[in-house]
Formats: C-alpha cells, sequence, structure tokens
C-alpha cells in the first residue's frame, strides 16, 4: 500500500517511463472538462431540433431549420476556423486560447437562449429562436472541438489518451448527471405554476456560470506534438481536400458517420417518452425521470472502465460494433413491440429505463476523440502535413450539412403525423388520447429508423481499416522522422 502511494505521489508532478502525462496535468484537463460539460449539456438538453420547438411554443419545422441553417454557415465558418487553430502558434499552444476566448461568448449565448422573453406573438418567438440559437450552436461546435482535441495533442501515445480519457469521461459524466437528476423536478415545480419557462433560465444560468469557474483550469496542461520538417505554414481550402482524400480511414469514418446519421432519432425522443408514459401527470413523470436518469446515465460508467482493456485487446471499430449492435437490438425490440403496449406508468419506467441503460452502455463520447486522435497522426503519416484544425472543420462540415438535411426526413414525417411538442405545453396538461396515439405512433415510427440507420452505420464501419498494427507504424515513424517534439 506504501509502495502504491508512493508511485501516485511520484507521479503527480513525473510521468512514468515511456509516457508524458502527469496525474496533475490529468486533473487539470478532467476539471476544465467538467466546465466544458456544464455548458455543452444544457445546450444538448435544451437546444436541440426536438426540444426547441417546445421551449419556444413555435412548429416542429423551426428547431429542423435551424439546426440546417447552422449546417450551410459552418460549411463557409468551419474551414476558416479550422484554418484559423492549424496556423495559431502561441505561448499557449494551439487550442487553449480559443477554449478560453469563447468560454464567456458561449455562456452568455447559451444564457440568451434558454431566457426566452415572456408575452411575445409566435412570430416573434419565431424570430428570437432563430436569433439566439443559430449563432450559439454554430460557436459552441467550435469551441467543444478545440476542446475534444486538445487531447489528441497532450501526448503522441494513443493508449495514454485512451488510459486518460477513460477516467476523465467519468468525471465529464458527473455535469449531465447533475443536470439530469435537477431539470426534472426544477421543471415539475415550475410547470405547476405555468412558469416551466423560469427552469430553462435558472438551469442555463447555473450551468453557465459554473461552467466557465472550471474552464480555467485548462491553463494548466501542456501541448505536445512530434513536428515534421515539411510542415507548412498554411494549408489552403482545396489543397487540404486533397490531403484528406488520402486518409481512407478518415473517409470511411465520415461517410459512417453520416449514413448512420438517423441512428439518434430515438434517442433525442426520449425525453418526450418519459415525460407522457411514466405517469399521466407530465409534471411527475418528469420528476420520476430524473431519478430514473440516475440509473440509465450510470450505463456508461462500466463502458468507460472497461474502455481501456477493450482497446488493449480490439481494434476500436470492433468496439464501436458491438456497442451500436446493442443499440439496434434495443430500437428494433421497441419499434416492433410498440410503445401503445407498454402500459403508462411503473411499466414504462421500468422498460424504458432498462432500454437505455442498454443503449448507454457505451463509451462513444470518449472513444470518438481518440479515433480521431489516431486519424489525425495518421494523416501526418500519409502526407506529412498535420491539420488537425482541418480535418475537424471538414469532418464538421460534411457530417453536419448532409446529416441537417437528411434529419428533415423524419421531422417532415413527425410534422405529417400531427406531432407538435409545443402543443403538449401548459399548466395542468394532460395528454388526451388523441395525442396519446400520435406520440405512440410516432415514437414507434423513430425507433424503427434509428435501428435501420444503426445497422447501416455497422456495415459502413466494417470497411474501417486503421487497426493497431498501422497505426502503431505510422507514429513509429513519425517519431523517427521529426525534427522537434
Amino acid at each position: 500500500m506504501k509502495d502504491k502511494l508512493t508511485k501516485l505521489k511520484s507521479m503527480w508532478k513525473t510521468p512514468p517511463q515511456g509516457r508524458f502525462l502527469t496525474i496533475k496535468e490529468m486533473l487539470s484537463y478532467a476539471v476544465a472538462g467538467i466546465g466544458v460539460s456544464f455548458i455543452v449539456n444544457v445546450i444538448s438538453i435544451f437546444l436541440t431540433a426536438e426540444m426547441i420547438p417546445y421551449m419556444y411554443q413555435i412548429d416542429v419545422i423551426h428547431g429542423r431549420n435551424i439546426f440546417t441553417i447552422c449546417a450551410i454557415v459552418n460549411i463557409i465558418a468551419q474551414p476558416i476556423l479550422g484554418n484559423i487553430l492549424d496556423n495559431t502558434k502561441t505561448k499557449w499552444g494551439k487550442f487553449k486560447p480559443y477554449i478560453l476566448l469563447l468560454a464567456p461568448i458561449i455562456s452568455v449565448l447559451v444564457m440568451m437562449s434558454t431566457f426566452i422573453p415572456q408575452n411575445m406573438g409566435e412570430t416573434q418567438r419565431v424570430i428570437y429562436a432563430y436569433a439566439t440559437c443559430i449563432p450559439t450552436l454554430i460557436i459552441y461546435i467550435f469551441w467543444y472541438n478545440a476542446y475534444n482535441m486538445v487531447a489528441a495533442v497532450m501526448t503522441p501515445v494513443s493508449q495514454e489518451r485512451t488510459d486518460m480519457l477513460s477516467p476523465v469521461g467519468l468525471v465529464l459524466g458527473f455535469a449531465p448527471t447533475l443536470i439530469n437528476l435537477v431539470t426534472g423536478p426544477i421543471r415539475s415545480a415550475f410547470m405547476k405554476i405555468g412558469k416551466e419557462y423560469w427552469a430553462f433560465r435558472l438551469i442555463g444560468l447555473v450551468s453557465c456560470v459554473i461552467g466557465i469557474v472550471f474552464v480555467l483550469q485548462i491553463l494548466k496542461i501542456k501541448e505536445r506534438v512530434y513536428q515534421a520538417k515539411e510542415q507548412k505554414e498554411k494549408i489552403h481550402f482545396f489543397e487540404g481536400l486533397k490531403l484528406v482524400l488520402k486518409n481512407k480511414p478518415f473517409i470511411i469514418f465520415i461517410t459512417a458517420t453520416i449514413i448512420g446519421s438517423l441512428r439518434v432519432v430515438m434517442d433525442l425522443n426520449m425525453g418526450y417518452v418519459a415525460q407522457f408514459r411514466f405517469d399521466a401527470d407530465p409534471g411527475k413523470a418528469l420528476t420520476i425521470q430524473s431519478f430514473a436518469s440516475l440509473i440509465w446515465g450510470f450505463a456508461a460508467t462500466p463502458a468507460m472502465l472497461l474502455l481501456p482493456l477493450f482497446t488493449r485487446k480490439m481494434n476500436n471499430k470492433t468496439i464501436l460494433i458491438i456497442w451500436q449492435s446493442i443499440a439496434c437490438v434495443v430500437y428494433g425490440l421497441l419499434g416492433i413491440i410498440g410503445f401503445q403496449n407498454i402500459k403508462i406508468g411503473i411499466m414504462s419506467v421500468i422498460v424504458i429505463t432498462i432500454s437505455r441503460f442498454l443503449i448507454g452502455f457505451n463509451a462513444s463520447g470518449t472513444l470518438n476523440p481518440i479515433i480521431m486522435s489516431e486519424l489525425f497522426d495518421y494523416q501526418q503519416y500519409k502526407t506529412g502535413q498535420r491539420i488537425e484544425g482541418f480535418m475537424q472543420s471538414f469532418f464538421t462540415i460534411a457530417t453536419g450539412s448532409i446529416s441537417a438535411f437528411l434529419l428533415y426526413i423524419p421531422t417532415i414525417i413527425q410534422r405529417k403525423m400531427g406531432f407538435q411538442p409545443a402543443n403538449y405545453q401548459g399548466d395542468g396538461y394532460v395528454p388526451s388520447a388523441q395525442d396519446m396515439e400520435i406520440m405512440t405512433r410516432w415514437f414507434n415510427l423513430a425507433a424503427i429508423i434509428s435501428c435501420v440507420s444503426g445497422i447501416l452505420f455497422i456495415v459502413l464501419m466494417l470497411f474501417y481499416n486503421l487497426n493497431k498494427e498501422k497505426y502503431q507504424k505510422a507514429v513509429d515513424f513519425l517519431k523517427e522522422n521529426a525534427v522537434s517534439f
């Protein structure tokens, strides 16, 4: 025991042989991540294409329009921002200045988006939604990408990234767990007095204040990369495009993500499933959902704990395929059985909680940045150019823009079926039999859409060929040919 304590004490400021990260630095990264997570999770809960129509009480099509506009703007903005990242050289590093600079800006935008003025007509609410949500979502993508890219430059050792990001992922899970736990009771309390909008305001404000304080810890981490002699100062868009087209695993990963983009449809509607099927009273259902979220929110914990072991034994694509296969089975069963056959109340609570636990048993939020980090290194090996900013921007553009248009398909279907979340808000609202029929028909279809999309994702990922051996060969080459570190 004494030897272990001595070893941990030594690792606080000195990394182990062949490694680069100290416990102190990893902890700083984790604490900063908690701050990022608090702000990002408010966006993930409230500023979705599915939730915006409910919050602002506008037509469901506007939520999808907002995301599509963001995707179109990103086609222009992200390459510019990515190029700025690739050409940033400061004493604080590449990514830290942007994380720190944008943190207060994104916080203000989030608070504006959740602080919805009352007593406005529908047209005014639509304008306010577009004016606040669009800049929030555009800047948030760049800011969140910058944080995720930090892990790629903290250490050139892939397994060390995994060993760091796995426990860090557990720490980052604190923010969504806490937010989900308090969101239901807070919304329920304000719903009873007909002022649910105050719940959105309060959660947005508190999360942003906590986020800003914690993000400051990013100052305590270092950035390290192998610098190639032939690295160019600036990569233009079409030149960068030619470079990434040589990276076959990267193109396959992008394609799989696009083709499988509709696998999130059911997950994005699970909040409505809980709100209207956990209890006949939507307010009580929200409170039940918050406590049930502790169970399904825990599902990622064993997956994250096992991730370092998984990555030692299996290739990344194998892990992703296993996790997605579990989700496909669950979505498929829910769609075939039908939500109308799962009784409202305790039966729905049990079935949905188990389902969400099984779907949540993955650490893809941690594994995806690891995959992207390896693709950054592999890109440098293939072309001699390290272009993380361009690659991340290109990934965002390709997946975001095409997915935004693909997601119109379920949104238009939802609208034609008559599922308008804005109609289900209000003091004392209880769904009618007709409302419940519309809801369940939409939930069943959403589950099937997610299942089919997930299967397509799996099929494409079978062609992903960056395995452990190929990646290690690339890293060894970079190390041998580096002129600086």
